[in-house]
């Protein structure tokens, strides 16, 4: 009977701890030849090594290749992201089609795409198996565009992450602020077919409108009656009004509701005839803010203002934000604002918007002196130098005793394929608490249990067999 509870508690130990084992993350794939990674906030460029939870983060892998490393034509060099990032799928898919990995002189080596939501990864090409036979590059970069993925918190976090590569230089324990998300009017508040002002805009397309943005606002779906009214349009920084590249006024018959099909163009020439008069005038340049006076607006009649404003790519930081606000007021009539409106696509980047690499994009440098560190082989028995000089054969010495040899220096401990682990702190909020723990982390608990519940069958079997002895 004792045997037969001493196998089943036996069992469930085992079980047990082969179940905490289970949730070890089997890490990253290691990429042996990343020697730093690098955050950027494109959000808060001026803030160093504290984020917000709401920020855009521009991550930088830098790494070398030594002449003659193991590169073959169709293999693959995986970047890990994180856990604790989601990458911008909209901006990656882009980027990774016009960013071109070079050399020093901007041969392209092979294509970047995303494997899944977890790494960015290098397909090599046939030149590329090529160039590290016969050279290597340093500084190389690869660039990844991505939003944080933890939770929410009411204070600053510091946060822990596992890069999966064996340098500690890297962002181990970034402080996170929490969300500042006013959540400022809504370009449509109330629903789509009974606003009062709605306002949308987007970037143009990278050929005949690159350097352009369109806006978008439509005013009165809600079918008011709203006399002497008037539009205020006001753009942010970096943005004049391109009223000769598009500025139209649409008309709108809500009889039967909003409609984009019972719609009339009005022509500037024609602005009169419908009471309608701009301010200032469309030819001026430079503007930053205009109005749009319609006077008298019934409850079956909506507006829309369809027009673009320019701004430089050039000169724009990746990370800026376009915004536009606009007021609508009247007489008797309470204003109604559409403020800060961003564009669908809400950060600049360069790569993305223009559909081609910035200009002066970084290179790697050629590197063909260093090569790949050998396997380290033992050194052979050195020879004499000087020889010495021949002499008769020396009688046979005696055999010396054997050398207690030293003990060992203990060995150091090999890097692992993750960032640098913190040291212990005391418990924070829920969003720490949330992040994922690593493999080592989790080995320690099942061998503490594994102590545990040894200690505990011990005991056990010594309490049932002095029980049988009574």
């Amino acid at each position: 009977m004792i045997k037969r509870i001493i196998i089943v508690l036996s069992i469930l130990f085992l079980s047990g701890a082969s179940n905490v084992l289970g949730f070890a993350d089997e890490g990253p794939v290691e990429n042996p030849y990343v020697k730093s990674i690098h955050l950027d906030d494109l959000s808060n460029s001026g803030q160093a090594k504290q984020y917000n939870v709401d920020d855009l983060m521009k991550i930088t892998w830098s790494f070398d290749i030594a002449k003659g490393s193991p590169i073959k034509a169709g293999e693959q060099l995986k970047f890990y992201l994180p856990i604790n990032f989601t990458f911008d799928q909209n901006i990656m898919n882009t980027v990774n089609k016009v960013s071109v990995l070079t050399d020093a002189d901007g041969n392209s080596l092979g294509t970047t795409s995303l494997a899944g939501d977890r790494y960015v990864v290098i397909t090599w090409n046939d030149y590329a198996e090529n160039y590290f036979n016969h050279g290597g590059l340093k500084d190389n970069e690869l660039i990844a565009y991505a939003g944080w993925n933890i939770e929410k918190s009411s204070h600053s976090v510091q946060v822990p992450i596992n890069w999966g590569v064996k340098t500690n230089d890297v962002p181990a324990t970034p402080t996170v602020t929490p969300s500042t998300n006013t959540n400022p009017t809504p370009a449509t508040p109330g629903g789509k077919d009974d606003f009062i002002i709605n306002k949308s805009g987007n970037y143009g397309n990278d050929t005949d409108e690159a350097g352009y943005i369109y806006w978008s606002v439509r005013i009165n779906a809600a079918k008011l009656n709203i006399n002497d009214a008037v539009l205020t349009d006001t753009m942010s920084q970096g943005q004049t009004l391109a009223a000769t590249k598009k500025f139209e006024v649409w008309k709108y018959d809500l009889t039967n509701g909003w409609d984009m099909n019972k719609r009339t163009f009005i022509s500037s020439g024609d602005y009169g005839n419908h009471g309608i008069s701009v301010d200032p005038d469309l030819e001026q340049t430079g503007t930053t803010k205009f109005s749009v006076h319609f006077g008298n607006i019934d409850s079956n009649t909506g507006y829309e203002i369809f027009y673009m404003t320019k701004y430089d790519p050039e000169k724009t930081p990746d990370g800026t934000q376009f915004t536009n606000s606009a007021d609508l007021t009247g007489v008797n009539f309470k204003k109604a604002t559409a403020d800060d409106v961003h564009t669908k696509d809400i950060f600049f980047i360069y790569d993305f918007v223009m559909g081609k690499e910035r200009p002066g994009s970084h290179r790697p440098k050629k590197d063909d002196d260093t090569p790949v560190n050998p396997t380290p082989s033992p050194n052979p028995e050195p020879s004499p130098s000087p020889a010495p000089a021949s002499s008769p054969a020396p009688s046979p010495s005696p055999v010396p005793e054997p050398v207690t040899p030293d003990t060992p220096a203990k060995p150091a401990s090999k890097s692992v394929a993750k960032a640098a682990v913190p040291s212990p702190r005391k418990k924070e909020s829920a969003l720490t608490i949330a992040l994922p723990k690593t493999a080592k982390v989790l080995t320690v608990k099942a061998v503490s249990l594994g102590l545990i519940g040894l200690v505990s069958l011990s005991s056990l079997t010594w309490f049932l067999l002095k029980r049988k002895d009574k």
